[in-house]
């Protein structure tokens, strides 16, 4: 037994390390907090040269910049309109857009928002733009200011039109659509710019509150979805954009059903962009 005592006392002693602290990982940025804003993310210009006076005409130097909606309620954006800039001017003064930098319909058209809430959480909403190249020796944006318009909405309802196709030249009858002052029409192929073959197509013309109507689609008798594909063909004598959709053969029939997926009610906003005095990379 003394042997085995002595045995023991000679054996190393191995000691533990002190626990290190343990440190959770950092947590990702939410982008729905603070005011509803827009922030400047990142500036790239290109500049294109050639002698080749064919390529020159194809090629375009420009500024593009990227920018973030975020804030409180990002997750209920559901459409926005184009980055309007009003003023962008250089450090030398050069101002690099114009009156012909935006188009009428620029102004008024708006598009659906297919990201989701939570995802517009996590990262907000991107948007880009772009201007003209800065002089050449600019080294900052001295004024980048404008709008960008987006409609939120929080809830959205079902609304179904049996033979869509029975409407054809008129505005689609149903009273709830009516109750909230929507008007839908069908409109005929010779309309449109560039009308492609509507032999086995309906064009839908979204004639008043169209910031509300998030979606169309389309089922059959038994409510089973129709595949479609759709495009977008501007009115000839508003340039107004009109939804194309296209179908299979077997599917263009009297039992064909559209469901509109609509926003009851709105929020029609305009985000200032105001950011002054930034490098140019």
């Amino acid at each position: 037994m003394q042997y085995l005592s002595l045995l023991l006392l000679l054996v190393p002693q191995i000691i533990a390390p002190p626990d290190e602290p343990t440190t959770s990982p950092a947590a990702a940025p939410l982008y729905n907090t603070g005011p509803l804003r827009v922030e400047l993310m990142g500036v790239r210009e290109i500049r294109f040269w050639s002698s080749d006076p064919v390529l020159a005409a194809r090629m375009e130097s420009d500024l593009q910049m990227r920018l973030r909606i975020q804030g409180e309620r990002v997750d209920e954006i559901v459409r926005t309109g184009s980055v309007l800039l009003t003023e962008v001017v250089d450090d030398t003064g050069k101002a690099l857009i114009d009156e012909t930098t935006y188009k009428d319909i620029d102004t008024k058209t708006t598009h659906t928002i297919t990201i989701t809430p939570d995802r517009l959480r996590d990262s907000g909403l991107l948007m880009s733009a772009r201007t003209k190249p800065s002089a050449r020796g600019a080294r900052t944006l001295k004024v980048l200011h404008g709008t960008i318009r987006v409609i939120l909405a929080k809830d959205k309802e079902k609304f179904t039109v049996v033979n869509p196709f029975h409407y054809y030249g008129q505005t689609l009858v149903d009273p709830r659509l009516a109750a909230l002052g929507i008007e839908i029409e069908v409109l005929p192929a010779d309309q449109l710019e560039n009308a492609p073959a509507m032999e086995r197509g309906i064009i839908f013309h979204y004639k008043t509150k169209r910031e509300h109507v998030f979606n169309a689609a389309f089922c059959d008798g038994w409510m089973r979805p129709v595949p479609t594909r759709d495009s977008w063909i501007n009115k000839k004598d508003t340039a107004e954009p009109c939804q194309a959709f296209f179908f299979e053969p077997s599917a263009f029939n009297d039992e064909l059903q559209v469901v509109f997926e609509i926003h009851p009610q709105i929020e029609d906003r305009q985000l200032p962009i105001q950011i002054d005095d930034f490098a140019l990379p």
